[in-house]
């Protein structure tokens, strides 16, 4: 039987108190209330943890590139 990992925080603003939502088309994902950040999509809870877990460090890398130039640079 497989067992649910312990979530990493949010990559987008490292909330660690991160829910699983369960929509109508039977699809999962782990999510921010904080900051809206939505994980990827998963038809079980284990598996949105697992693809999330999986993802973090990218995701968390894709954010910080994307606001490191958010500046008034010219």
């Amino acid at each position: 039987m497989a067992t649910m990992q312990k979530l990493k925080p949010c990559p987008k603003c490292g909330e660690t108190d991160l829910p699983i939502y369960k929509y109508e088309h039977g699809w999962q994902h782990v999510e921010c209330d904080e900051c809206q950040y939505l994980g990827p999509g998963a038809g079980s809870r284990i598996d949105a943890a697992r693809q999330h877990n999986a993802g973090y460090e990218a995701a968390k890398a894709s954010y910080a590139a994307t606001t490191e130039g958010s500046g008034n640079e010219r």
